[in-house]
């Protein structure tokens, strides 16, 4: 798998540190990036999902990713997913989009919301390229661990986040890497 691989939706995301905040309090927010191009991308419009149990919560979606408070994990989280944009390495795609979640997290920042920076995830939403199994985690880690290392710096811990064949393959990263 090395080289250059042209992998489709690659998502990273960071919890909030606030665990009960409304994901409502991110429409207003998220129609201020829009009109301030406060986050990279060409931005288009915010949508609202919180009828959906653990979904996307509200979405700010762009031509190349959407920038989403999410709540699949029982909990919100920020998140970037790059849909365009996709050529090159693993390492570079999660460095493109590493990059522009953090500068997200600096936006939300400016507006009084804070990340808990102590926990980073990388999803690969590409089942025909990337399904969850072993090959995919011995294929891709090292990939991706070089993205995160090239954005952050820094070394750290790593774990496959499920073993479930039906689940997209993601790496956790843990307080270890620095974002604390």
């Amino acid at each position: 798998r090395g080289g250059t691989v042209k992998l489709s939706a690659k998502t990273v995301s960071i919890p909030l540190a606030d665990s009960t905040v409304n994901p409502e309090t991110f429409v207003p927010i998220f129609h201020d990036w829009i009109r301030r191009g406060a986050v990279e991308g060409m931005l288009i419009d915010v949508a609202r999902y919180g009828h959906v149990h653990q979904g996307p919560g509200v979405m700010l979606i762009g031509h190349e990713g959407d920038y989403s408070i999410d709540l699949a994990d029982g909990r919100p989280e920020l998140r970037y997913t790059l849909k365009r944009d996709n050529d090159g390495t693993p390492a570079e795609l999660v460095t493109r989009a590493l990059g522009r979640l953090l500068g997200a997290a600096d936006a939300l920042g400016q507006a009084d919301v804070a990340v808990g920076r102590g926990e980073l995830t990388v999803r690969v939403f590409d089942r025909l390229r990337a399904p969850n199994t072993p090959d995919t985690a011995e294929a891709l880690t090292g990939e991706i661990t070089t993205g995160i290392q090239d954005v952050l710096g820094v070394q750290g811990e790593v774990a496959v986040v499920s073993d479930d064949s039906r689940e997209p393959f993601a790496l956790r990263f843990g307080s270890a890497i620095g974002l604390a």
